[in-house]
């Protein structure tokens, strides 16, 4: 064995009749030296050979230069004839020297690596450089983030190359609903996104939605990452809305959004918000606002598999003419799903309204849809609380899926306790720079089919 030789053996000749004598017994190794060490079993041998220790001497090295250790030496001895022990010194820990990001062509490297909660001249740590790969996978201007490599840099320490693809820098999208009974009944919105502004990861949105009764609602919203070189986002959000007509409804809103860990950020700021209903009559609501999003998962072929929950509460004065109150709300917005195979089980839950205080008929949750309950029209119904349980089965092997969904909600409208529910199935995916669902859903109760289409394509 090339250990045996390096550590004085007796001849080639011995060295052959050895490695085939105990190529047909199974092997155990054990590890001695300084720490740390490989534990028990991190590595199995079944059998020895010139090639299987070589395999494993490379492993073992493999194994601390990931852990920081790039100038660790063993030698091997055989401890009887179906054990081996492996005695390392593992030596200097290095320090990281340098990122390097292979493969962006828009982005500056910045943008990357301030994702990553080290700086030069520490001990290297692998748990950190897998935190922020994790980070990465968060993007949604990287398409693919790829392996990554541990070179020795210029000053003796540690210098990580990790790959990745870019991805689109935004997208512009459309949506349309459509339903024909005695006549025929449209509505539709529009969203252009951009992720990563100028490649800087700033992200800008504009969306305007047009109602079936003739309303136009228009919105933004820009988000300004990484204020002060530390993970605090700045997010400013204005909106104009044409609830019903006479109705008008402004908001603003300001957040500063703190990145606590790879998969969860905390939210915190104030809002205000002003409606001018008929006759004349106003009303003013400043609250201040708190939430958190978490989206403890993974990427896989079939999309985010995992959990996505995003929780925003607000709490204020309302004035109005004649009185003011305090009043208080609450969204939660749940996805989850799990792929098996052909298999997808998931979908989404939505619960919200108000907690505290009388609901303005104004600001009151607008609910039906693709977004909400399919098989109604958009704006179809409004409830003061609602809760929505989106159940979906889709079958495919990427992220082009057919699926079937049952919607089931449980409203508290100004008319009473309501509880419409839906089903139909549909078809998402992508191809090249597109993006489309398409579903069909049908309202439990009774009435004529509703069809609806969204499609994105990628601004590049």
């Amino acid at each position: 064995m090339d250990a045996a030789r390096r550590a004085g053996g007796d001849g080639d000749l011995l060295n052959t009749l050895l490695a085939c004598l105990l190529a047909a017994m199974s092997g155990s190794v054990g590890f001695s030296g300084s720490p740390p060490l490989p534990g028990p079993g991190e590595f199995g041998l079944s059998a020895f050979s010139d090639s299987s220790v070589a395999a494993l001497e490379d492993s073992v090295l493999e194994w601390y230069l990931y852990r920081g250790y790039p100038f660790a030496s063993l030698a091997c001895f055989l401890a009887s004839a179906d054990s081996m022990v492996m005695s390392i010194v593992p030596g200097r820990h290095a320090s990281l020297e340098e990122v390097r990001i292979a493969g962006l062509e828009d982005t500056g490297p910045g943008v990357l690596t301030r994702y990553l909660r080290a700086e030069p001249g520490e001990p290297y740590d692998p748990s950190v450089i897998e935190r922020w790969r994790d980070r990465l996978q968060r993007l949604e201007f990287l398409d693919w983030i790829g392996p990554y490599g541990l070179y020795i840099g210029p000053g003796g320490n540690l210098v990580v190359i990790q790959e990745v693809v870019e991805g689109p820098a935004g997208s512009l999208a459309a949506s349309l609903g459509f339903s024909q009974s005695g006549g025929s009944s449209v509505e539709g919105s529009g969203i252009l996104r951009f992720t990563n502004l100028l490649g800087t990861g700033r992200q800008l949105e504009v969306a305007v939605s047009r109602s079936r009764w003739g309303g136009t609602d228009v919105s933004g919203r820009y988000l300004e990452p990484w204020l002060f070189g530390v993970p605090l986002s700045a997010e400013i959000s204005l909106a104009q809305e044409v609830p019903d007509s006479g109705w008008l409804n402004r908001e603003a809103e300001l957040r500063l959004i703190w990145e606590v860990s790879e998969n969860l950020e905390a939210a915190a700021g104030a809002g205000i918000w002003r409606g001018y209903e008929p006759g004349d009559v106003s009303r003013r609501y400043g609250y201040g606002i708190a939430g958190f999003m978490w989206s403890p998962g993974r990427r896989v072929r079939q999309g985010w598999q995992g959990l996505e929950a995003d929780f925003e509460g607000r709490l204020g004065n309302l004035s109005g003419p004649d009185s003011s109150e305090v009043l208080s709300t609450a969204e939660l917005a749940l996805r989850a799903d799990e792929f098996a195979g052909l298999l997808g089980f998931g979908g989404d839950a939505l619960a919200g309204g108000v907690v505290q205080g009388e609901a303005l008929e104004s600001r009151l949750s607008r609910i039906g849809g693709q977004a909400s309950l399919r098989g109604y029209a958009e704006d179809a119904w409004r409830a003061s609380r609602y809760a929505i349980l989106r159940p979906e089965i889709s079958v495919g092997e990427t992220e082009t899926r057919i699926y079937a969904f049952c919607d089931l909600t449980a409203l508290e409208t100004p008319d009473g306790f309501r509880s419409p529910c839906g089903a139909g199935g549909g078809l998402r995916g992508s191809a090249g720079p597109w993006a489309i669902d398409a579903a069909i859903g049908v309202p439990l109760g009774g009435g004529p089919a509703r069809f609806y289409l969204s499609a994105v394509a990628e601004v590049l």
